[in-house]
C-alpha cells in the first residue's frame, strides 16, 4: 500500500536491495496507483513501483556499478523496486535486462532531483543542526615552582703576602695568611689589623696552592677563583722589624699605617751601637798586631 504524504520525513532513508523492471508504454499514460493521468514521458521514463512502503512521488537515488539515476515512485508492486525499462537499462545495463534483476544501493532524496516530480519545489530538505564545536579540555596550568631564596654569599677575601694582616690577636694574625690591611677598617668579623707579621704562612699557601694550617681559621683567605691579591703590598716589607715580635705589642693604629716612633728610634740606636762595636773591634785588632 502506498502513502500520499510524509515524503519529507522519509528523506535520508536508505538500503540495499535487488530490483526488477516493468514495461510501461513510452508514450502511454501511467497506470499506477499514484498517478493514472500523466504521461510516462513526463518523468523522462524514470519511474518505479515499490513494496518498501515509500510514499507516493518519493524521489529515490539508485546506484549500481558506478551508475546513478533518480526515479519517482508512482506505483506499488514488483520485488522491492520495479522500474520501467528505460530506467532499469540505464542503471543495470544489458546484463541486467537479460537477467531481469539487479542489485542496487538506494536512498530517498529531495523531489527536486527527479524530473517531472509533482512534489518538486514543495519539499525542503531537512536542515541539519549545526554542530557545536567541541571544546578542547584545558590543560591545567602549572604553577611556577618557587625557588628557595639564595643565601647571600660573603665576598671572597683575597690571599695576601703582606706583613700587615687581619686577625683576632697578633698571634692569630701572625699564624695565618689572612686579609691584608692598613687599618682596622679593612677587617671583618671583629678582627683587627696587626703589623710586623711573618710572611711564612702566606709563602707556604702560595707554594702549595692550598689552605694554610688547619688549626687556624683561614677560610676567608681564599676566594672563589683561587687568585692572589696583594692588598698589603703598600707596606714596605724591608722597613719592618724582625718577625720575632712579642705578642704583647699593640695592634697597628687604625688611623695611620706608619710605624711607632720608638721602633724607628730603636733601629737608629741599634745601628750606632753596632757601628761603635765594629770600630772598637778594629782598634783592638790594630793594637794586638803592633805588640
Amino acid at each position: 500500500m502506498l502513502y500520499f504524504g510524509g515524503t519529507e520525513a522519509q528523506i535520508g532513508r536508505k538500503g540495499s536491495n535487488r530490483i526488477t523492471y516493468h514495461i510501461y508504454p513510452p508514450q502511454g499514460r501511467i497506470s499506477g496507483s499514484c498517478d493514472a493521468t500523466s504521461l510516462v514521458s513526463k518523468y523522462r521514463g524514470y519511474i518505479t513501483a515499490n513494496t518498501l512502503g515509500l510514499a507516493c512521488f518519493s524521489c529515490v537515488r539508485m546506484r549500481s556499478g558506478g551508475r546513478t539515476i533518480h526515479v519517482t515512485v508512482v506505483d506499488t508492486g514488483g520485488e522491492n523496486f520495479d522500474l520501467n525499462e528505460p530506467a532499469f537499462r540505464e542503471l543495470c545495463g544489458a546484463a541486467g535486462i537479460q537477467a531481469g534483476r539487479c542489485n542496487i544501493d538506494w536512498e530517498v532524496g529531495a523531489a527536486n532531483n527527479c524530473i517531472g516530480n509533482p512534489k518538486a519545489g514543495q519539499q525542503q530538505p531537512p536542515q541539519r543542526q549545526p554542530q557545536q564545536p567541541q571544546r578542547q579540555p584545558q590543560q591545567p596550568q602549572r604553577q611556577p615552582q618557587q625557588q628557595p631564596p639564595q643565601q647571600p654569599r660573603r665576598p671572597p677575601q683575597p690571599r695576601t703576602t703582606s706583613r700587615s694582616r687581619c686577625g683576632t690577636s697578633w698571634t692569630n694574625a701572625n699564624m695565618k695568611c689572612g686579609t691584608g690591611c692598613v687599618n682596622d677598617g679593612a677587617c671583618r668579623g671583629g678582627e683587627r689589623c696587626f703589623a710586623s707579621l711573618s710572611v711564612t704562612p702566606c709563602s707556604r699557601a702560595r707554594a702549595s696552592d692550598d689552605f694554610p694550617d688547619n688549626s687556624v681559621d683561614n677560610l676567608d683567605a681564599i676566594d672563589n677563583n683561587n687568585n692572589d691579591i696583594n692588598i698589603g703590598d703598600a707596606v714596605d716589607d724591608n722597613a719592618l722589624l724582625s718577625t720575632d715580635v712579642p705578642s704583647s705589642l699593640s695592634s697597628a693604629s687604625s688611623s695611620s699605617s706608619e710605624f711607632p716612633a720608638w721602633a724607628i728610634g730603636m733601629t737608629v740606636f741599634g745601628s750606632f751601637v753596632l757601628l761603635f762595636l765594629f770600630v772598637v773591634v778594629l782598634q783592638v785588632g790594630f793594637v794586638l798586631r803592633s805588640l
